[in-house]
């Protein structure tokens, strides 16, 4: 199991996205072996966020959002008030942003690597989670 951040999907499925061609071996790798993708239950908000404002037809985005929620690859995980209070207390540690420290949480609380493409979200998460690209991760499974 692994956490995905928001960056790392976009990018999979955005071909105008900088990181997509570095970000689809990824995929096509954990849709080959079936590793599981832990979310926390912002994802498909992010995700629809991001795909709406740059423009993505609404039939793609309800598509992704369809795929997110069927897909057996994604494990969504509540955010309660005692996780949320979690998250706030690592934001305050790390300070990162509030949607990054919800996926930190989230890998530190799984005791699981994050993936994303934010370095910030990387250098500072660091220090409470494994945290990589999806080529750092491709690179530990060659």
């Amino acid at each position: 199991m692994i956490v995905v951040d928001a960056s790392v999907w976009l990018s999979a499925i955005l071909e105008s996205d900088i990181h997509h061609h570095e970000t689809l071996p990824w995929r096509t790798s954990i849709e080959r072996t079936g590793e599981q993708i832990a979310v926390p239950s912002h994802f498909p908000a992010e995700v629809a966020g991001v795909l709406s404002r740059t423009g993505s037809d609404r039939l793609f985005i309800t598509g992704t959002l369809d795929l997110i929620g069927a897909e057996s690859l994604f494990t969504i995980y509540p955010i309660d008030v005692q996780f949320g209070l979690a998250c706030a207390e690592l934001a305050n540690s790390a300070a990162v942003r509030g949607s990054d420290a919800i996926y930190l949480a989230l890998a530190r609380f799984l005791q699981v690597p994050l993936l994303s493409w934010d370095r910030q979200q990387r250098e500072r998460g660091a220090l409470f989670c494994r945290t990589m690209t999806p080529v750092e991760a491709m690179e530990m499974t060659a």
